[in-house]
């Protein structure tokens, strides 16, 4: 199962760990980390993403070979040309997230993303 958090990442918690069920985690640098579109990012399950090998539709799209990629070129290394002011600006939306105290499913977070809203406004 692949769980789509594009609009709730950044404002709730989500953990993997504690979701056996779920093989990946998707979301984006926009939305509720107010950063600039443009990268995309999943956590998956090791096993499960290397079951997985060969199986996609699309090279852009096969997790498996994505791993097996920074396996030989180092964490943070990328397929393609990275989209450097796209990272510039996610560093600088994760600080101005964590000086704000934006921890996800706090309060201010769950007003401030309203697209985000996922729970009742009477818990904030």
């Amino acid at each position: 199962m692949i769980v789509d958090a594009v609009s709730a990442f950044g404002a709730l918690p989500f953990d993997l760990s504690a979701q056996p069920e779920v093989d990946a985690v998707v979301f984006t640098a926009n939305k509720c980390l107010e950063a600039l579109p443009g990268i995309g990012f999943a956590v998956a399950r090791i096993d499960r993403l290397l079951e997985s090998g060969g199986q996609s539709g699309s090279w852009s799209f096969d997790l498996a070979d994505v791993y097996a990629a920074a396996l030989r070129s180092g964490p943070a290394s990328f397929r393609f040309t990275p989209p450097v002011q796209i990272l510039a600006a996610l560093d600088v939306a994760l600080d101005f997230w964590r000086r704000r105290g934006r921890a996800p499913g706090s309060p201010a977070t769950r007003r401030t993303c309203g697209h985000c809203m996922m729970v009742s406004p009477n818990s904030a």
